[in-house]
């Protein structure tokens, strides 16, 4: 089995939240689920540090990166930056990309009560628009800020009202990519991402409230931490 394999398996099981963030990895549990040794293990966590998406931790070893409502806030923001510029530069989409763009599209209206599909497809979806500016310093920087925030993200996206409105989002998207129109392509995107980001504050901050109160031995407040497999 390839490193990148391996990557691929373990930031799987961060994403559908087997792993939740703050958790520390058990390699050897991890191992055994995934029917491997702990050497692949162990490399793909450093693989997987450098994206961000777990921390070494001395006395701990491994933990899945724990997000603050801040750090989310500027990863946000620099995905403003970064996607703003790459839409301002993107080649308009021809019939082909266009066609292969609607059958994204159609595969997200399908998926729409998969959890799990829906966040690949809507990654797809839109790099598949980044990929149109050519620019892959920048293309790869923001898969970095994606791949840090998508355990997040998941949650984000169970909500099925959030499903339908991210569904008809794109759509508009398509539309304005199909009409050229880049200023308005510009603002349907930043209100798209402006959402996850406003929900996602929330429900970090709400998370932290909850784990605080935790240690005082106080009553939690209801966070739907949902299983999303």
């Amino acid at each position: 089995m390839s490193d990148n394999v391996m990557i691929d398996q373990m930031r799987d099981l961060i994403l559908r939240r087997v792993l939740v963030p703050g958790q520390r990895v058990r390699q050897a549990e991890v191992a055994e689920m995934l029917n491997v040794s702990r050497s692949p293990i162990r490399e793909a966590l450093q693989g997987l540090e450098a994206e961000g998406l777990v921390t070494y931790q001395r006395n701990r070893g491994y933990v899945v990166t724990r997000l603050s409502s801040g750090l989310l806030q500027q990863a946000y923001r620099m995905r403003e930056l970064l996607e703003t510029e790459l839409l301002k530069n993107i080649c308009w989409p021809d019939a082909d990309a266009l066609e292969k763009l609607k059958e994204l599209e159609d595969e997200l209206v399908l998926a729409k009560d998969s959890v799990n599909n829906l966040v690949r497809l809507n990654r797809e979806f839109h790099f598949a628009i980044f990929a149109l500016a050519n620019m892959s310093l920048f293309e790869e920087e923001v898969g970095r800020l994606w791949r840090l925030t998508e355990p997040y993200r998941a949650v984000y996206l169970v909500s099925e009202t959030t499903r339908e409105e991210i569904i008809r989002e794109h759509h508009m998207i398509l539309e304005c990519l199909s009409q050229q129109d880049r200023d308005l392509l510009l603002i349907l995107t930043a209100q798209h991402r402006k959402k996850s980001e406003v929900y996602l504050t929330k429900f970090l901050e709400e998370e932290s409230l909850s784990s605080i109160q935790s240690d005082f031995d106080y009553p939690n407040p209801t966070i739907s931490l949902v299983d999303i497999d």
